[in-house]
């Protein structure tokens, strides 16, 4: 919730006039839209509850709530320095309580002790925490994560008031912004307490550096693990009925699918690129199908309560705080991973300080949500428009959402910490999953081996797969799971069970000897591609020989080629295999019949091509000559050195590694010589493969693909004498994919002469080859006064130049030049918020003056919005997918339209970029490596720079989206467009829209 762009800047298209104060909670209660057959009432508020971050029931049916005031600043340090991220650097790291600075954050238990649902009696547990940000109950205390620290407060005579200082149990949490920190303390099947970090920080616990991730902690070994790495602005954990771990966020859907060991989408250019450069891939948050709104969700809960009615069952409810809303989603399987598909709305209200944060499913089944209670949702200045909204930090409700006619359910008197463990044992089939989780964490606490023969029973006597699942979670935190047992689940009709059997023995990272037959066999033979995803995850941490005899059976598994997950997954197990167990990863591709498999051949060979380049030394270059020779066919064997251009791609090789050189040497030699091959020799500066590639690139008989690509290539070389082959590459008779590369490729070399000969056929050139020219022309100082010489002599129009261009121009910061940009186009500014609000209002008006017609807009919509967005799978993923977004809203659609710079999500910042040979470049991050940055501008051009090249490098602060779109259209021409991006596929009908 409070990570970056989950509290990011008021939504566009709320208000701006003053908000005095929240309505009275009764108030509140009547703007709160429940779905159909629930009803919200209210659990508690101000002054028992202010600004609400972390909710949780302990075993006696009591709610204990952290409460964030002292967010966003800690109190105590001195700021030294801050970003443009709002990282902060501050003068010391604070000790941990009650040494360090104490702030004004607490937790508080509050208790419903007359059973009216409503709590009545309000102890604060612990006041003085100084930016606490999560909290989890268990081993008779309270976990609290207050970075840099996790901390624990023991409360063993259960008095409600801690024993005395509390315990540091890890340290290293980042703490440079309090969007971002630490969150969501929850306890998994597995008795691991696992935690989120968002991603304006940067952690380091025990050597293990990261930002956004999931991460776990043991109590009982004191094991610190990263569980995964990235996911965006995490916020909010919750484990399915078979103990599938989603996190919420601020991506680009609603979801994340977590899985152990994997990597995930960060935004690269905020957030530097993932910590092993060698992941070559990512997994992206689950697929979302329908209604998204925003894509800023936290504190979900996958619903197991048992009280609603069955088609909220196992369905993920999320807040959704920046839309004053909660949703409803389905999780559909897909493949190994799932999807989820919008089902309704849960609850949505017009107050704009309705801000749910976090979702808790009670004992008796309700769902409590926390309510932030606040219009300023970011209590950062100036992006949350604090001039409107000062922060408010005494405002807080909890609301409890029912059955529409439900009556409350005492619950002062659950007392599970007092049951026997058998009875403990009794409540794992619970309808309700609260019971079953408080039950498995108490076994675990006490592990008691009383009850290990009745949960052995019950895991084969069930025909419940998730009552077995339970039995296994419980018996396993008890200190019951055997091998031999082990070897038996393995064999357990139900899959949860099977795969949570292989991760619970994979945790050790090495494979009992009594097992290892059993995972060797399932690698084969396992139907269920949950199992074999696991397997994979597993494989990854155990030891080189265990470890690859699971993958090399896995990889003969063609069924997977084509799964979200597995097939990166097995490529992660066997590339942190690779330089320990270098010569057994090779033998796997030493089997010709390996290679007819598309996970070896198509997405790990390549890959491991890529990363022994990558390794940039002499024993990895002749792993690459091994793999090389190991290859069946010549086709392989260029795509394989097309891999090690890929992973070249934005290096310097001033001094190209021989064993390469050589190899590459014998194959230009050849009779049919592949364009992976003479791209890699040009950049290898071999001098057989200038003549070869211009050859080709002259040919116009030549197939063009080829022809683009070879151009692309010599682009990267910058010999002189391509120039002039380029040129030509441009001319008249030229088709406009050679064209286009053509530009591209002349943007790398500082030539007079190319920006003469370009405007010298401005004249005769379609609209996008002129724009792509201006394109070119501003990236360079001396470019930029030729194309403003050609403006004033009225060579070319001055309304052709772009917005953005002139801005382009500015960024050289050549004093002369700039002054006689202003005399050209004036003083270049982004438009101010009054202005805006002007705008929006006029375009209100001409919306409502008339109909418009979707089939007419869609054209409008292609030419103006498409180049960035799609909507209706048409048009460009260079922007945010529209298809998905609030557009049957008008007041979040309009101002979005009118004020694209107004929230700028992280994964769609844009960077200017200055070279050390005088290109200024703008786009979006596409790629980052510590070798290399790929920026995607506006046009859908990609431009691949060497770090070692870039001067400075700094975020836009306005969206690649001009401005003034909406200027050129008439008014029926705005109307058209408008009522196409309200419509729905296919259909022209704007239901819901206007």
């Amino acid at each position: 919730m409070l990570v970056g762009c989950l509290f990011p800047s008021c939504a566009a298209g709320q208000a701006v006039e003053p908000t005095p104060a929240p309505p009275e909670p009764a108030e509140a209660a009547k703007n709160i839209r429940p779905a159909e057959g629930l009803e919200v009432r209210l659990f508690a508020s101000e002054p028992m509850v202010r600004q609400p971050v972390s909710i949780s029931f302990d075993h006696r049916g009591r709610l204990w709530v952290l409460q964030y005031i002292q967010y966003p600043n800690p109190n105590g340090l001195t700021p030294t320095a801050v970003d443009q991220y709002l990282r902060t650097k501050y003068d010391r790291l604070p000790e941990p309580p009650p040494r360090g600075p104490k702030g004004n954050d607490r937790i508080t238990i509050l208790e419903d002790s007359d059973g009216d649902g409503r709590a009545d009696r309000a102890t604060d547990f612990l006041d003085g925490l100084n930016l606490a940000s999560g909290m989890a109950l268990g081993y008779d205390g309270v976990f609290v994560a207050q970075p840099p620290y996790l901390l624990f407060y023991a409360d063993r005579d259960h008095d409600d008031v801690p024993d005395g200082d509390p315990e540091v149990l890890l340290k290293g949490f980042g703490m440079e912004d309090a969007h971002a920190f630490a969150n969501s303390l929850t306890w998994g099947p597995d008795g691991w307490l696992y935690g989120a970090q968002g991603s304006t920080v940067t952690a380091d616990i025990r050597g293990v550096g990261f930002q956004q991730g999931i991460w776990r902690y043991h109590v009982p070994t004191r094991r610190f693990e990263l569980f995964a790495e990235g996911g965006g602005n995490t916020w909010g954990i919750d484990f399915d009925r078979d103990g599938q771990l989603f996190a919420g966020g601020n991506t680009t859907e609603p979801l994340c699918h977590h899985v152990q060991g994997a990597y995930y989408i960060k935004g690269f250019g905020k957030h530097g690129p993932l910590h092993n450069p060698f992941a070559f891939g990512y997994f992206n948050p689950v697929k979302h199908v329908g209604f998204l709104g925003t894509a800023l969700t936290g504190g979900c809960v996958i619903y197991q309560g048992g009280l609603f009615s069955d088609r909220f069952h196992e369905a993920c409810i999320y807040p959704n705080l920046r839309a004053n809303a909660m949703r409803v989603a389905r999780l559909v399987p897909s493949g190994s991973t799932f999807e989820t598909h919008y089902q309704e709305d849960f609850a949505a209200s017009s107050d704009v300080w309705f801000r749910p944060v976090d979702c808790q499913v009670g004992p008796d089944g309700a769902l409590y949500a926390a309510d932030w209670c606040d219009v300023n949702i970011s209590h950062t200045n100036p992006k949350d428009r604090s001039e409107w909204y000062p922060p408010s930090r005494n405002d807080g409700r909890i609301w409890r959402f029912v059955p529409a006619g439900t009556n409350p359910t005492p619950m002062a008197e659950l007392a599970l910490e007092h049951l026997a463990s058998r009875d403990l044992v009794k409540l794992l089939p619970h309808r309700n999953a609260w019971y079953s989780r408080e039950a498995w964490r108490i076994l675990g606490e006490r592990r008691d081996p009383s009850v290990l023969p009745e949960l052995r029973a019950s895991l084969f006597a069930q025909s419940a797969s998730h009552i077995a699942l339970e039995s296994l979670w419980a018996l396993y935190v008890s200190g019951g799971l055997s091998e031999d047992l082990a070897g038996e689940l393995l064999k357990h009709p139900a899959p949860a069970v099977r795969a949570w059997t292989i991760r619970l023995i994979g945790d050790e990272c090495l494979l009992p000897a009594a097992v290892q037959g059993n995972l060797l066999n399932l690698a084969a033979t396992e139907a269920d591609s949950t199992v074999r995803s696991q397997l994979a995850c597993t494989a990854r941490r155990l030891p080189g020989p265990q470890a690859l005899a699971i993958v090399a059976r896995m990889l003969r598994r063609d069924i997977d080629a084509g799964d979200p997950h597995l097939p990166l997954l097995l490529w992660w197990a066997i590339e942190d295999k690779a330089i320990s167990d270098r010569s057994q990863v090779l033998e796997l591709f030493a089997e010709p019949e390996m290679w007819v498999h598309p996970l070896a051949r198509d997405t790990v060979a390549e890959r491991l091509a890529r990363r022994y380049a990558g390794e940039a030394t002499s024993q990895g270059w002749d792993s690459c000559s091994r793999l090389q020779s190991l290859a069946p066919d010549s086709g392989t064997r260029d795509r394989l050195l097309a891999a090690v251009d890929a992973q070249l791609a934005g290096t310097r090789l001033d001094a190209p590694p021989p064993e390469l050189s050589q190899l590459v040497e014998s194959i230009l030699r050849g009779d049919r010589v592949d364009l992976a091959v003479i791209r890699l020799a040009l950049r290898l500066r071999l001098p057989e493969a200038l003549p070869k590639g211009l050859a080709i690139v002259g040919d116009r008989s030549a197939n063009m693909t080829n022809r683009v690509g070879l151009i692309e290539a010599i682009g990267t070389t910058a010999y002189p004498e391509c120039v002039d082959p380029l040129l030509s590459c441009f001319s008249a008779e030229e088709p406009p994919a050679i064209r286009l590369a053509a530009l591209s490729a002349l943007q790398a070399y500082d030539d007079a002469k190319i920006a003469e000969q370009l405007m010298g056929q401005y004249a005769r050139l379609t609209p996008e080859l002129k724009t792509r020219i201006r394109g070119l022309l501003v990236s360079r100082a001396a470019w930029s006064q030729k194309l403003v010489n050609a403006v004033r002599n009225k060579q070319i129009p001055a309304s052709d130049v772009e917005v953005e261009q002139v801005r382009q121009m500015l960024v050289h910061k050549q004093p002369d030049l700039n002054r006689q940009i202003e005399s050209l186009w004036g003083r270049v500014t982004p438009a101010t918020t009054r202005e805006k609000q002007g705008k929006i209002s006029a375009v209100s008006i001409i919306l409502a003056k008339g109909k418009g017609d979707a089939a007419a807009g869609k054209p409008i919509m292609l030419k103006q919005c498409g180049i960035c967005h799609q909507l209706f799978g048409e048009g460009n993923k260079i922007g945010p997918d529209l298809t998905t977004a609030d557009r049957k809203n008008l007041a979040v659609l309009l101002p979005n339209v009118v004020d694209p710079s107004a929230v700028i999500r992280p994964e769609f910042l844009a960077y200017t970029v200055q070279t050390i040979d005088g290109r200024a470049l703008s786009g979006l991050l596409a790629e980052s490596t510590p070798d290399a940055i790929t920026l995607l501008d506006a046009k859908n051009a990609r431009t691949t720079i060497n770090r070692m090249d870039i001067e400075a490098m700094e975020p836009m602060p306005s969206s690649l989206m001009p401005e003034r779109i909406l200027d050129a259209l008439t008014d029926q021409q705005i109307r058209d467009l408008f009522e196409y991006l309200q419509s729905n596929a296919g259909t022209g009908d704007a239901q819901g829209g206007r």
